[in-house]
Formats: C-alpha cells, sequence, structure tokens
C-alpha cells in the first residue's frame, strides 16, 4: 500500500472509528482472468473491544483534525507536500534522547 493510498482511506477510517460503522475495503484488485491470494485462506480476525475499551480508543480518534489531514492528503495527491529536513532530523534527536 503507498503513501497517497493511506491518505485516502484515513478519513473514512476514522468516521468509521467515530460512527462505529465498519470502514472500507482495502482488499486489492486483481487483474481479470487471475485469481489474487486470500491471506489466511479467507479467514478473518476479530476482535471484541469492552465499553471502556471502545470509549478509549474513540477518544483517542477524536483528537484528529480532519482539515488538516485533507490539506495534508491535498498537498501529497498535487505533489506539493514537503517537510522541511531540519525538522525531521530535530524530530528523530529527540525521540532518540526521550
Amino acid at each position: 500500500m503507498n503513501l497517497s493510498s493511506i491518505w485516502n482511506t484515513l478519513p473514512d477510517l476514522v468516521s468509521s472509528q467515530q460512527t462505529g460503522k465498519p470502514g472500507p475495503s482495502t482488499s486489492r484488485a486483481s487483474s481479470p482472468g487471475s485469481q489474487a491470494a486470500i491471506p489466511n485462506g479467507g479467514k478473518t480476525d476479530h476482535a471484541d473491544l469492552s465499553s471502556s475499551g471502545l470509549a478509549a480508543a474513540q477518544s483517542v480518534s477524536s483528537d484528529v483534525r480532519m482539515e488538516k489531514v485533507q490539506s495534508v492528503r491535498a498537498a501529497i495527491d498535487a505533489g506539493t507536500y514537503q517537510v522541511p529536513a531540519q525538522n525531521v532530523a530535530d524530530k528523530m534527536i529527540q525521540n532518540l534522547i526521550d
């Protein structure tokens, strides 16, 4: 999965966490005439959250600034998104120190 497709599905994923409705499918399209391999023989993982776990997951997702996500996604799609190298280096060093 490339960065652009991750950004394209992020708002739907966040929205699905906030509303409790299932998010978009992340299946890969196969070319005509070929069969895509199904991981785990078509079995899916399943998890149930307690009410406190669900509340914690929802509180984390409410911190997402959708306007910012959409503006960054638009810049990535347009090929104009740039991160100053100094900012990246500063964060990397800060993470090593902490």
